[in-house]
């Protein structure tokens, strides 16, 4: 995938997936992983406002992880084939397309919780504001 890496994905509160791509326009949701030839397992595409995916066009299988508002994961397809459609995943609003292998690689299940983060908002959490002192003159 090797693009610009926007968050992280950590599950049951452990770092998972410390590469994520963020789909966010309708360009970028359609674009999506078509025509990637691979996608490593430390790498992810999150689809903002998306409850279901296709894989035409693509070359390789992928798991894909469908988010609840919460990031509760409602449903989960393993090894999705190219040219392929989902179902609608009514409860969903993010979808998480990862590596093929992931869901079982990390046990995620339907109930999973997933917690995607902006990568400004990890660097931002890590930052401590500090005050100057006041200097008398």
């Amino acid at each position: 995938m090797q693009r610009g890496v926007d968050a992280t994905a950590w599950v049951e509160g452990a770092l998972a997936i410390p590469r994520v791509r963020i789909a966010s326009t309708h360009w970028e949701k359609f674009r999506g992983l078509m025509l990637e030839r691979e996608l490593a397992p430390d790498e992810a595409l999150l689809l903002q406002r998306c409850n279901s995916v296709h894989t035409c066009f693509m070359k390789i299988p992928i798991d894909v992880l469908f988010l609840s508002l919460d990031g509760t994961v409602c449903h989960v397809l393993e090894e999705m084939r190219p040219w392929r459609f989902s179902p609608v995943v009514r409860r969903a609003r993010h979808v998480l397309e990862c590596c093929s292998g992931t869901a079982h690689r990390l046990q995620i299940t339907v109930g999973t919780r997933v917690r995607v983060v902006h990568t400004v908002d990890a660097v931002q959490e890590r930052i401590e504001v500090v005050k100057p002192d006041t200097f008398s003159g």
